[in-house]
């Protein structure tokens, strides 16, 4: 191995490259933000409410609309040799 040059994982003693990798999951931990005294979130389940009819209402109302478009004005069963509705 050259001068100056780091050892591979693999010339480490067991134990210093437990005390390397713990000091990264520190590092991670901190960096979003960890805080072991703050209280512990909880998920939350969501409710169904009107906004969600009224987006799954607009959504079906552009999907039947798209296929109407394509099968009776644009005629795309025509393509296909299959009559049209």
């Amino acid at each position: 191995m050259e001068k100056g040059a780091q050892p591979d994982f693999a010339d480490r003693p067991p134990v210093r490259l437990f005390f390397l990798r713990s000091e990264e999951l520190a590092y991670a931990m901190e960096a979003r933000g960890y805080d072991p005294k703050a209280k512990r979130s909880r998920y939350r389940k969501s409710k169904w409410r009107w906004a969600d009819t009224f987006c799954l209402l607009l959504g079906l109302a552009f999907a039947a609309a798209f296929i109407y478009v394509c099968a009776v004005q644009l005629d795309f069963f025509a393509l296909f040799g299959v009559a049209a509705l």
